[in-house]
């Protein structure tokens, strides 16, 4: 679960280095590389706006939506015909974090956290990539494309709907 909640941590940061930044979109392609060198690729969407709401949809290689609404987390999965809920419990402060953010050389900025530093690069003034190592020690890459900043979100995007029959679990 902590590794999902580093994703709303994650996207956070694009507002670090600009003060007008209301909302982001982006398609994904997140990066896992363990110690042995195996690696898995996810890939997907992301929306996300100020008031720390955030939606994550895994469409490869599982399908999973990840809903971020301040403190609460729900996970939808389809394949497994479950939600579960969660609380962001060891999260820090979003806010101190992106207080933390530096600018190390241009378009590039590092975070420490949570005794982990995240490094976010920039293009054309919008976040193109974070890097960081996990709690396993995995190496983590997520890259951002056909990224849109500042474009209106319907409030419903942020909204979770669990089908019915689905089972419900709290983590």
């Amino acid at each position: 679960m902590r590794f999902f909640a580093i994703f709303l941590l994650i996207i956070s940061f694009s507002f670090a280095s600009f003060k007008n930044l209301r909302t982001f979109q982006a398609d994904f392609k997140q990066i896992l590389v363990n110690d042995q060198n195996d690696t898995i690729t996810y890939t997907g969407k992301i929306y996300a706006d100020r008031n720390e709401k955030a939606l994550w949809i895994y469409e490869t290689p599982v399908s999973k939506k990840i809903y971020y609404n301040k403190n609460l987390v729900v996970i939808i999965e389809p394949e497994l015909e479950q939600a579960i809920f969660s609380k962001l419990k060891q999260v820090p402060n979003i806010l101190n974090i992106l207080q933390k953010a530096k600018k190390i050389k241009p378009n590039v900025y590092v975070a420490r956290c949570c005794k982990k530093s995240f490094w976010i690069y920039l293009k054309r003034g919008v976040i193109s990539k974070i890097t960081y190592k996990d709690k396993m020690q995995n190496r983590v890459t997520i890259l951002f494309f056909n990224q849109k900043v500042n474009r209106k979100i319907p409030a419903k995007t942020f909204k979770y709907h669990i089908p019915k029959g689905y089972d419900l679990l709290k983590d």
